[in-house]
């Protein structure tokens, strides 16, 4: 930009935002013998526009998702999830004379803190299939939550058992037959009979190569697939993978006087699962996700953010540039870019705790930005925004680095179903605070 255009630029620039010295901004940031002036600007353009995010690895996660919820703005929602089931390393032998009495799978609800996502905790159907024997599906896998795997079409759950179930965190269930196993009576656990077919086929793999190693266990019985049947529930539930509780139990009689016997098959975090979800959003109560999918530019004024393969969102600074060219050096003291939520948008559905800010390189890829240790962007619920510090990003642009493109993505998007509506830079000011990028430099031209 040529010197006049650039002062004509900044005097607006300026005039239009708090055209002031502040005063103690940025100390130790930049030192030089030259007196210089700390400026403030905040009027910076910011183009942003919602992108669906198709490629969200969920492979072999803590927590799994399971349910199906309707969304007035982001439409409906269903989570579902592959696991396998294993046995020990050195195979198994289950004894002689078997017959098989159950066998369920148990689920174990929560992960910390959290119990489900949505409005209320209602009933879900849910049913289990068994993964084909010819799938790919092994602890080297690289899936996603768009991902499938062909399956046996026929339910695995028991004809009789009824498989509209109704959470609950605080019932116990008692995983052992055995009085003495005290360590597997644990609360808040889904139970799903399966066919007892099933667990009897199993069994008669006694003393074959199938029960021989874990490997060859795995080469006949690849997973499980999970998942949502109707539209019953309210929430997704949150499956630990890691605790002792999920898991599938066999349970049967051996030997020649039909002796009760258990055996607990091993799924746990080193086991292969991962997520998968499905968004309708032609089912959304709000116009406005549709129109801004299909119009970018109402991204200026609003966008959304989803985890599990939902949307993510493009930032960019097109007037940045002009502010670079209008002196050789500009020392950066604070950069924030500031984002707010939009207020009733959050109500039965919470906000991600934490955003993650990426830029595009040169390459199209992904990739960290350099204040990533010390960035933020966790939910500031008071304020009800998100803030980034992007000093050193923003000293790069403007000592003449390119100025890519930023990624917004929420925090666990292959493992959590939050989602966000987020202000743009265009937001109507009189119901909304808008989207801003703060900036507090130095300069000799005070």
């Amino acid at each position: 930009m040529r010197p006049c255009l650039a002062a004509i630029f900044l005097l607006a620039l300026y005039a239009s935002s708090c055209n002031k010295q502040e005063i103690g901004t940025g100390i130790g940031l930049y030192t030089g013998d030259n007196e210089i002036g700390a400026h403030f600007v905040d009027t910076f353009l910011i183009n942003s526009y919602s992108k669906v995010e198709d490629s969200v690895s969920s492979s072999n996660i803590g927590t799994v998702n399971l349910g199906f919820y309707k969304d007035p703005f982001f439409g409906n929602t269903r989570a579902g999830f592959y696991t396998q089931f294993e046995i020990g390393s050195s195979g198994v032998d289950f004894g002689d004379t078997l017959n098989c009495d159950s066998i369920v799978l148990y689920l174990k609800l929560g992960s910390g803190d959290l119990s489900y996502y949505g409005p209320d905790n209602k009933p879900l159907r849910i049913n289990v299939q068994l993964v084909s024997k010819d799938a790919d599906f092994t602890k080297d896998s690289k899936m996603y939550t768009s991902s499938s795997l062909p399956v046996n079409r026929q339910s695995l759950l028991d004809p009789d058992f009824d498989n509209l179930i109704q959470p609950s965190f605080f019932d116990t269930v008692y995983l052992s037959r055995n009085p003495d196993f005290t360590t597997l009576q644990i609360p808040g656990v889904i139970p799903l009979k399966l066919r007892k077919e099933f667990g009897q086929q199993i069994l008669d793999y006694n003393g074959t190569e199938v029960l021989e190693s874990n490997s060859n266990f795995l080469e006949q019985y690849k997973g499980l697939y999970v998942s949502i049947e109707g539209e019953d529930g309210k929430d997704i539930l949150f499956i630990n993978m890691a605790d002792f509780g999920t898991a599938v139990m066999i349970y049967y009689k051996a030997g020649a006087d039909q002796e009760d016997k258990e055996y607990k098959f091993i799924i746990d975090n080193v086991s292969a699962h991962f997520n998968v979800y499905e968004h309708a959003y032609e089912e959304s109560g709000s116009i406005r996700l549709l129109a801004e999918l299909q119009d970018s530019t109402i991204g200026n004024s609003y966008f959304f953010t989803q985890s599990g393969g939902g949307f993510e969102t493009r930032i960019n600074f097109p007037t940045l540039t002009a502010l670079r060219d209008s002196q050789l050096f500009i020392p950066v003291n604070k950069a924030e870019l500031i984002i707010p939520i939009e207020p009733g948008s959050t109500k039965d559905y919470s906000p991600p705790s934490l955003l993650y800010l990426f830029e595009i390189n040169a390459d199209g890829k992904e990739q960290t930005l350099p204040d990533q240790y010390h960035i933020g962007g966790f939910y500031d619920e008071i304020n009800m925004q998100y803030s980034f510090n992007i000093v050193h990003f923003m000293q790069d642009v403007l000592n003449g680095e390119d100025l890519p493109e930023l990624v917004l993505k929420t925090g666990s998007p292959g493992s959590s179903p939050n989602r966000v509506i987020l202000n743009g830079n265009l937001a109507d000011t009189t119901m909304f605070k808008p989207m801003k990028l703060r900036l507090y430099y130095s300069s000799l031209i005070n």
